[in-house]
């Protein structure tokens, strides 16, 4: 196929992600929160995964700065990141409605906060992190570009590595008991069986 099939599919799907996230900032712009842990740390931290995860393939997808880092990769595989994306998509989908008010884009919650058990949280403690890996490896596939999928995957893996400990000691904090016997029954990023 042609490079922008694949370049233009990108673009889409990075649309379709607003697109997905746009209720639930929505509704955690209108939810009183507690106040922010680390908010200097995390929004920069933020803001280098917008970057990582929207600006640089979008540099790929408008511009042809980045073709020197384009590598080949078989059709099946770029077709399969495109798949793996939508199915991500989907996922993100079901977190978004799992989580309803209970989703903040910064490290904090909400003052109603409730500890979410149901749906993906079933298994998994940490599922939009599972999902933002899914992100960065599709768009690595689809893009078949390597500076794209380095920046894309350090950007969150820093900040998955910064902020999940933070996260779970406010959660331990917040729920206590309750917290710690979820974390006993789920993976953080995998499902526990």
């Amino acid at each position: 196929m042609e490079e922008i099939i694949y370049k233009t599919s990108l673009a889409i799907l990075i649309i379709a992600f607003f697109i997905v996230r746009a209720p639930s900032v929505s509704k955690s712009a209108k939810t009183e929160k507690s106040e922010e842990k680390k908010p200097t740390r995390e929004r920069f931290m933020v803001f280098l995964n917008f970057v990582g995860m929207v600006g640089v393939p979008f540099i790929y997808v408008l511009t042809p700065w980045l073709d020197i880092f384009t590598f080949p990769v078989p059709e099946v595989i770029r077709i399969f990141g495109i798949i793996f994306n939508i199915a991500g998509l989907i996922f993100l989908a079901w977190i978004h409605r799992t989580l309803g008010q209970h989703w903040s884009m910064m490290l904090n919650l909400g003052k109603e906060h409730k500890l979410i058990t149901a749906g993906p949280y079933g298994r998994i403690r940490h599922p939009m992190y599972t999902y933002f890996y899914i992100l960065v490896i599709s768009t690595a596939l689809i893009s078949a570009n390597i500076f794209v999928g380095i920046f894309g995957f350090v950007a969150w893996t820093l900040l998955y590595v910064v902020r999940v400990g933070d996260e779970e000691a406010m959660l331990l904090e917040e729920f206590g008991e309750d917290y710690q016997e979820y974390m006993k029954r789920t993976g953080r990023l995998l499902p526990k069986f």
